[in-house]
């Protein structure tokens, strides 16, 4: 491992990916690494076939674990779309997090009544929240 990625290869350090160490207010520009280092998939005329199938795999899992929390805004102002060949925010989109919420009402956690999408604790959730925010109560993770 020490001869691919470096003595300091089982430290936590976002910046080897980069070219150079950001700045304050810079975007950082990352490093053009050969996809034949990253050895799991493979490159070239020998890339493994399932790697797409398992990045799409990843991202549903990424999402299914998402969906289990409250994510919210932080921004004040609503956000700019900046329309690209891929969607992008201008700035930026912040988010929080407030908490799992493991009573949703997900037809998978055992509620069978989903007819009514929004239901009355949902309401309830909703209603809270905008009450808090409005009182400037909440709380937020990074």
């Amino acid at each position: 491992m020490e001869k691919v990625w470096g003595q300091d290869w089982d430290q936590i350090k976002p910046t080897r990916w980069f070219d150079e160490e950001p700045n304050y207010g810079t975007k950082p520009v990352l490093k053009s690494v050969s996809s034949f280092k990253f050895p799991v998939f493979q490159a070239g005329p020998r890339v493994c076939i399932g790697k797409e199938m398992a990045f799409m795999q990843m991202k549903y899992v990424v999402g299914l674990v998402l969906s289990r929390f409250e994510i919210i805004p932080l921004c004040k102002n609503p956000p700019v779309f900046v329309p690209l060949l891929t969607a992008h925010m201008a700035g930026g989109l912040k988010l929080g997090q407030l908490t799992s919420d493991p009573s949703s009402d997900d037809p998978a956690r055992g509620n069978k009544d989903v007819r009514d999408p929004i239901s009355a604790s949902s309401r309830s959730r909703q209603h809270q929240l905008a009450t808090r925010s409005a009182q400037g109560q909440l709380a937020f993770r990074s």
